[in-house]
């Protein structure tokens, strides 16, 4: 198990490296609004599209022989999203709202 001290290291290495944490005078940790809202945004793009990949995949299932069928309302890759990727999908939308919502608070506060 990493101690306190690994942790540290690895956020000094990771201020140097990409100038997204910044350590104040008093010892604290600040990440900047807009460095957060821009990997929420990039997290919830990469979640998304692994979601619709999966429903692809598993539609293939659904409708190939002996498959287990899809309900006739959604078609086949609607019955693969809601039942491969609903919760995925759903927290990707929420974290590109948030994302989005931090860096228009930044770009407001500029």
């Amino acid at each position: 198990m990493l101690g306190r001290q690994h942790f540290f290291d690895f956020l000094f290495l990771l201020a140097e490296t990409h100038e997204l944490i910044h350590f104040n005078y008093y010892g604290g940790v600040t990440i900047k609004n807009t460095q957060i809202g821009i990997m929420l945004l990039i997290s919830s793009a990469i979640l998304y599209g692994a979601a619709i990949i999966a429903a692809s995949v598993y539609s293939q299932v659904l409708s190939g022989d002996g498959g287990q069928g899809w309900d006739s309302r959604y078609g086949v890759f609607g019955t693969a999203l809601i039942e491969v990727g609903a919760i995925p999908v759903t927290i990707s939308i929420i974290s590109c709202l948030i994302g989005l919502g931090l860096i228009g608070y930044s770009l407001k506060k500029k």
